[in-house]
């Protein structure tokens, strides 16, 4: 009998590749949900301000906290031109907001989009500035008041070093300055020393390791080698932690999706080039790339879409930076993936653009957290507070 169940056991045919990518898909996808399950689903975000509530006979000192809850839902907003895949956005000034890159078809310059988000009722999308090529997976950030960095990315054929600085009064265009390695898909993030540290991304080579940095307060504008991550991290994110401190959440590299992240620290910023170093972070709750990620406050990330590596994702969480613990946040409309997101004011955001497989999006989704107020408490010392 011992020889009959041996034959038959060695008669079956071996899992094919794909049976087994559907598997450990299967099982990452339950264990996954398993923890999702384990974390509370709302949360209450301190915004650091105090509302003074008068009375005829007294003065109340209030405090207001956002509300943040899986139960919420996302609304339709305003659509934009193009079908935009891969872009970027950024907050130009206290009114607006500017869409640039992405996916645009096959027109030898790149496109940007312009939104006047004080109104939230009237919002419409329109023609902002061009840039003089394409650049899909690019990434942006506001150099100061008026100037906007563009860096990066792919445009349709090659992947590219150059950056080009955009200023948002006049919508005039300038060459920026180069970096040493040609990168799309890299993340960005501002230290309170100036310093602007590109992270990551991908070319023809594969995912990246690598970062450079750019001293906006120097004497000249020009890229310097910055410290090498610990892994290769294509489609992170970044966020600020403090005036020294950044943390790159996510990626992958040119084999999986990581669930790691790091922590930079800057110790000599007036080193050329700076001394900083990378250190390991707490992981996240399951891993994520080309995903978009907002501060609501000092210590909330708002982590939005992405791909988790096996499925595109309409799934948003909220990250306490200190705890690295995760809030079940309310799920998209649409799967978004490279899509791009920000705060438009304190008590909403908007996602825009990102992709489903093989469907690129023009449209756009509005969160809007509910406020309340509360008198303060003891127990809200505990909760991050908005710098």
């Amino acid at each position: 009998a011992g020889l009959a169940v041996a034959a038959v056991v060695a008669a079956q045919p071996a899992p094919t590749a794909g049976e087994l990518k559907r598997k450990r898909a299967e099982l990452e996808e339950e264990r996954v949900a398993k923890r999702r399950r384990l974390q509370a689903g709302a949360v209450l975000l301190d915004t650091g301000r105090i509302r003074t509530l008068a009375t005829a006979t007294t003065l109340i000192n209030l405090r207001p906290m956002l509300y943040l809850s899986s139960a919420l839902c996302w609304t339709p907003g305003p659509s934009m031109s193009t079908r935009r895949g891969g872009c970027a956005v950024a907050r130009i000034d206290k009114r607006r907001l500017m869409v640039v890159g992405g996916t645009e078809g096959t027109s030898g310059f790149g496109t940007t989009e312009v939104l006047e988000c004080t109104d939230v009722r009237s919002m419409s999308f329109k023609p902002g500035p061009r840039l003089s090529t394409q650049r899909r997976e690019c990434a942006v950030i506001m150099m100061d008041q008026h100037r906007l960095l563009v860096v990066g990315g792919f445009d349709g054929q090659t992947f590219l070093s150059s950056t080009e600085i955009l200023d948002v009064r006049t919508g005039r265009s300038q060459v920026g300055p180069r970096m040493a390695t040609r990168r799309a898909a890299p993340a960005l993030a501002q230290l309170g020393t100036g310093h602007i540290v590109v992270v990551g991304g991908k070319n023809t080579f594969g995912s990246l390791e690598t970062t450079e940095v750019l001293d906006v307060n120097g004497a000249s504008l020009a890229f310097v080698p910055g410290p090498s991550m610990k892994s290769q991290r294509a489609g992170p994110t970044a966020a600020a932690l403090d005036a020294t401190r950044l943390m790159v959440l996510g990626g992958h590299d040119n084999n999986r999706t990581h669930s790691t992240t790091e922590v930079l620290r800057i110790l000599d910023p007036a080193a050329l080039p700076p001394l900083m170093v990378f250190r390991h972070g707490p992981d996240l709750a399951a891993p994520r790339s080309y995903f978009a990620g907002v501060l609501l406050n000092a210590g909330s990330l708002h982590v939005i879409g992405g791909h988790d590596g096996y499925n595109y994702l309409d799934s948003t969480e909220l990250l306490n930076l200190t705890s690295m613990e995760f809030t079940t946040g309310p799920s998209m409309r649409r799967r978004r993936f490279m899509c791009a997101a920000l705060a438009i004011a304190e008590d909403r955001v908007l996602v825009a653009g990102g992709s489903d497989e093989s469907v690129d999006h023009s449209s756009t989704e509005l969160l809007c957290l509910p406020q309340y107020s509360f008198v303060p408490a003891p127990w809200m010392r505990g909760l991050a507070v908005r710098k």
